[in-house]
């Protein structure tokens, strides 16, 4: 990052939405999709690079202390060091939102690392000893063009269609979209509209 590049940064400090993710399926890709006609928000990825370098997690930590508003999601941290994810979560303040895949457990643990507030997503499966996450897919069906699914959040609940897809997979980074967009008090309904809207 430029020094040109940090001084605009600290001076509009815009909102940050920070993903930290290995999926082949781009989490931004669906943020932008549910939020470009709400809010103007710089979305940063890391995770998907092929080599994951010092810089990028510096930059990750850089944005997420000097947004005024920061949302980190952690999606899937594949081969990168627990190490450097628990440095990134320290390195959000206690007024940004972490937001986990409940379903991994080596990131659900991850909820005790953070001062600032927690929401979780995943499917509604029963899990032994466990509550479930607070976001949650549930009746998923299959169908020959796409899935859809039941969104619970909060004693509300709307259903969800996904074109095109064919994975349970597929689920999770449209959850965590979600999650972003409720975090930023988008209701469930709005962004059931955005979604099947960008659906053929």
């Amino acid at each position: 990052m430029t020094f040109l590049s940090k001084l605009i940064f600290l001076i509009t400090r815009p909102q940050v939405i920070a993903i930290v993710d290995t999926g082949e399926v781009s989490l931004a890709k669906n943020i932008y999709k549910m939020l470009k006609a709400r809010f103007g928000a710089i979305v940063i990825e890391f995770g998907r690079e092929k080599s994951h370098n010092k810089n990028k997690a510096e930059e990750f930590k850089f944005f997420l202390r000097k947004s005024t508003r920061s949302i980190l999601i952690i999606n899937d941290f594949g081969d990168i060091s627990l190490n450097d994810i628990s440095k990134i979560i320290v390195a959000l303040p206690p007024a940004g939102r972490l937001i986990l895949n409940y379903d991994k457990e080596a990131i659900r643990q991850l909820k005790g690392k953070s001062s600032s507030q927690v929401l979780t997503f995943g499917l509604a499966e029963q899990k032994e000893n466990l509550i479930g996450p607070e976001l949650q897919a549930s009746d998923i069906r299959f169908t020959d063009n796409g899935l859809t699914f039941k969104l619970n959040y909060r004693g509300s609940s709307v259903p969800i269609w996904l074109a095109n897809s064919s994975s349970r997979e597929d689920i999770y980074p449209v959850l965590a979209g979600i999650g972003a967009g409720v975090s930023l008090n988008v209701n469930l309904v709005e962004l059931s509209r955005v979604l099947s809207a960008d659906s053929p």
